[in-house]
């Protein structure tokens, strides 16, 4: 049987926990996961005649945008300098299957700062918005359908697909708690 077709229907973010000043259904207008992407290092030995992209180096460092129309003070409120703490962002999609017409969530969980606030241009006639990139993430889950696709912890050094641990081996090797 073919792979199921997902369309995303509806989206949202709650900045902080979910408190009804933190939803923000109604103002956003655009999200973006993190990229995965793996560390490589290109490696041209002395006594070859090509060069080698090597890989399984760990996972370069996660990002997340959102866009909102608007001013949102509590959102703006998360974006600061000289000790301002990481905070939790949680991202909801509503996928609707194309072969059953079912509807599953996507979830995902990300504690990260908020780095760059890129307000829009203002021009009569057109909706002003802000840009929000989260970086320095230190956790992401993924879950979709209520399974989870993957899980990330900087200090656990944790790395997991479809709830199979990619760092236990090395982490008991270094002595680390197995995660």
């Amino acid at each position: 049987m073919a792979s199921y077709v997902y369309i995303c229907e509806a989206a949202n973010i709650f900045v902080g926990d979910a408190g009804p000043n933190n939803d923000k259904s109604l103002i956003l207008e655009s999200v973006k996961l993190p990229d995965l992407e793996e560390n490589t290092v290109a490696f041209h030995p002395g006594g070859s005649y090509g060069a080698l992209e090597i890989g399984g180096l760990g996972l370069k460092e996660l990002m997340v945008e959102f866009k909102t129309v608007g001013c949102d003070p509590q959102t703006l409120a998360n974006f600061g300098v000289f000790g301002v703490a990481s905070t939790n962002y949680t991202i909801y999609g509503a996928f609707r299957s194309k072969q059953d017409n079912s509807l599953v969530q996507l979830k995902a969980m990300i504690t990260g700062r908020m780095k760059k606030v890129t307000p829009d241009s203002y021009k009569r006639g057109d909706l002003f918005g802000e840009t929000f990139q989260i970086s320095e993430v230190i956790h992401y889950e993924l879950d979709f359908n209520g399974a989870q696709l993957y899980f990330y912890d900087f200090f656990t050094q944790s790395w997991a697909v479809n709830g199979v641990s990619m760092t236990a081996a090395v982490n008991t090797m270094l002595g680390l708690a197995a995660t």
